[in-house]
């Protein structure tokens, strides 16, 4: 599998407001949750979890996913806001080219949502520039 972006990922304040603005903008639709996913979410986080992210989907299906997610203050600097997720074959295989390429500052991250675990990694570019890199499939059970 070619490598692909899954998502743009955008932190805002306002996950809400900021995807409806991008929902005029450009047309597309919000993603609702799946209710198996909003049960988990409100027993795992609380019903406020809801609100911390907002997926907006291109109605063809052509475009990457814009995921709206909530921060309070961008942890890496003010131009740190926006970044693409990546998805691969094999992350950790992945990670080894990319290096060779100039990405650097690999960390290994690790979410748990319920029985899920998903895993990926935070890289920068040459330019200091955040992305993630997961592999296909790459939630999984414990």
């Amino acid at each position: 599998m070619k490598p692909y972006v899954r998502n743009v990922t955008i932190e805002c304040a306002d996950p809400l407001r900021l995807a409806a603005f991008w929902s005029e903008v450009l047309g597309w639709m919000v993603e609702e949750p799946s209710r198996w996913t909003v049960e988990l979410l409100e027993r795992e986080q609380g019903a406020e979890a809801l609100e911390e992210a907002v997926m907006l989907v291109d109605p063809e299906g052509l475009e990457p996913r814009l995921y709206f997610q909530r921060v309070d203050t961008p942890e890496r600097g003010p131009n740190r806001r926006m970044h693409f997720d990546i998805t691969v074959d094999d992350a950790e295989v992945e990670v080894e080219r990319l290096t060779s390429l100039g990405a650097k500052n690999v960390r290994w991250m690790q979410d748990r949502l319920g029985p899920y675990i998903e895993t990926w990694a935070e890289i920068e570019d040459p330019e200091g520039n955040l992305f993630t890199l997961q592999t296909e499939g790459a939630t999984e059970l414990p």
